[in-house]
């Protein structure tokens, strides 16, 4: 899977095409053609293969609306804002791979990558300049719509990258994502906060949780502070992971 198109670059190409007019269907919805795929794909690579089931579900949703190829003529593009709205529609642990394959390209490539004060806090700390920067913020980009879903799994593989050098969580950032993990009890960890609570104000807490509650990532990214100058990181925060 390749991390070359970022996030807003995604969104700017939904424009082009409506998953409201045309839904990505529950599997209740499915055709008997389209269960007979299901049964096929079963047989050959067992009852669960996240590669296999989301290429499946893609060529699926494909055959329903060829027109889609026409709006988005980029397959990778296609098959991410695909992605982005069946993770909403199907449940866990479909699809799961598509963010866990991202979370581990990015700590096997920049576990220790340091950029000279170019870092992701919840926005960037200064705009990219060099080439390697500009892959790097791609590649965080690349993941952030599959996050902003709010499906736990991908909270925590979110959280996971946090463990990546030039990635430094703001404290409110941090909290939002495991407060929600916690809440959703997917996920065998107590996923401690105390650690956050001196960095942030009871009225941002409340705010917070607010935010959680209407499953609203979108709201603390927005309005997370800007990056503080990066302090030696010893990862202490992130050993539960």
């Amino acid at each position: 899977m390749g991390f070359l198109f970022s996030a807003f670059g995604s969104q700017a190409l939904g424009a082009s095409w409506s998953f409201e007019e045309n839904t990505v269907p529950a599997r209740m919805q499915f055709a008997e053609e389209e269960w007979a795929l299901l049964e096929d794909k079963k047989r050959m690579n067992g009852p669960f293969d996240c590669k296999s089931d989301s290429e499946l579900y893609f060529g699926i949703y494909e055959r329903r609306y060829p027109e889609f190829e026409k709006a988005v003529p980029d397959r990778r593009e296609r098959l991410q804002l695909w992605q982005i709205e069946a993770i909403a529609t199907y449940p866990y642990p479909l699809f799961s791979c598509v963010v866990r394959d991202w979370s581990s390209a990015l700590l096997r490539r920049y576990w220790t990558s340091n950029f000279g004060g170019f870092f992701y806090c919840g926005r960037w700390s200064r705009p990219a300049i060099s080439p390697a920067e500009k892959r790097f913020q791609a590649a965080v980009e690349w993941g952030l719509p599959y996050v902003e879903t709010m499906r736990s799994d991908m909270l925590f593989h979110f959280l996971t990258v946090a463990k990546v050098n030039a990635v430094r969580l703001n404290a409110d950032v941090e909290y939002f994502l495991r407060t929600a993990l916690r809440q959703s009890g997917d996920f065998h960890a107590d996923w401690p906060v105390g650690h956050l609570l001196p960095e942030l104000s009871e009225e941002r807490i409340a705010e917070l949780d607010a935010a959680i509650a209407r499953r609203d990532l979108d709201f603390v990214l927005e309005a997370t502070p800007s990056c503080p100058a990066p302090p030696l990181k010893d990862g202490s925060a992130l050993r539960d992971l």
